[in-house]
């Protein structure tokens, strides 16, 4: 009747507003792509040649800084061009996506096929802190994510970007980031752990944190900081891995990720 019709017309409108800011977000991540080529192209034009060596070295380095001093004075891009940096923009971006928020900005990406795309540009793009805050937000929905990309099948596109990230992460980043996961799910229900196992973006994203934690604790002085990441681990291990690997056949062609996971928290 009338209220189906009415909800219909507002998921089409919803629908639509989604994508135009999918538009407007794509169209400053090729702003922020073209200004990245043209920063490598002046840099590498600013590179002294190898012939002349070291002698001109000193020159150059004077002839950089005076660059830098007139984009800082004319707000250039130092081609003569005005305009905003490739920070500036990835802050712009940023703010778009309001990702110091509960993250609903993030979440409207993973619900379009042209938004999984754009976040995988757009990771390697985003500062450190940018980055972690992008990857949080996916991973405490974790989910709802894996739910909406069941036909697509678009976010292993993600891991490699995700994996640059994680490989750079802090230890309590790390932690934060596989307690997240884990606690994404309903305590306790299998079926949604067995999903997020089987998901190939979710499950690389498990191992490369996992990967990442233990090099991060070999080298970590903090007490409190590695007790913090065996608890996560532990948590991991006795809500998930151990409960799946009684539930889940082993395969003769591939090895699981619960498998893998397990074989890395139990060495040493």
């Amino acid at each position: 009747g009338l209220v189906t019709v009415a909800g219909a017309m507002g998921g089409t409108r919803r629908k639509k507003m989604a994508l135009m800011f999918i538009e407007k977000l794509f169209d400053l991540l090729l702003s922020v792509e073209e200004e990245r080529e043209e920063e490598a192209k002046r840099r590498k034009e600013w590179e002294p040649s190898s012939a002349e060596g070291d002698r001109d070295g000193e020159k150059e380095k004077d002839k950089e800084e005076n660059l830098s001093d007139d984009k800082q004075a004319d707000g250039s891009d130092g081609s003569g061009k005005k305009g905003k940096n490739s920070k500036a923009l990835c802050d712009n971006i940023c703010s778009l996506l309001d990702i110091k928020s509960n993250g609903e900005h993030v979440l409207v990406l993973t619900q379009h096929r042209k938004g999984k795309r754009l976040l995988a540009r757009l990771l390697p793009l985003l500062s450190s802190g940018q980055a972690e805050a992008v990857l949080l937000i996916v991973v405490k929905n974790f989910p709802t994510v894996i739910r909406r990309d069941a036909s697509d099948k678009l976010l292993p596109e993600m891991s490699p970007a995700v994996r640059e990230v994680v490989a750079r992460v802090s230890l309590p980043m790390a932690t934060e980031l596989l307690s997240a996961a884990v606690w994404s799910c309903d305590r306790g229900n299998l079926e949604t752990y067995r999903m997020m196992m089987e998901d190939e973006f979710a499950s690389s994203l498990l191992l490369a944190l996992v990967q990442r934690g233990r090099e991060a604790v070999a080298m970590e002085t903090s007490q409190l900081l590695c007790q913090q990441w065996l608890l996560a681990t532990s948590t991991l291990f006795s809500n998930i891995l151990l409960p799946l690997s009684h539930y889940s056949p082993p395969s003769p062609s591939k090895v699981s990720p619960v498998t893998l996971l397990i074989k890395l928290l139990s060495e040493r």
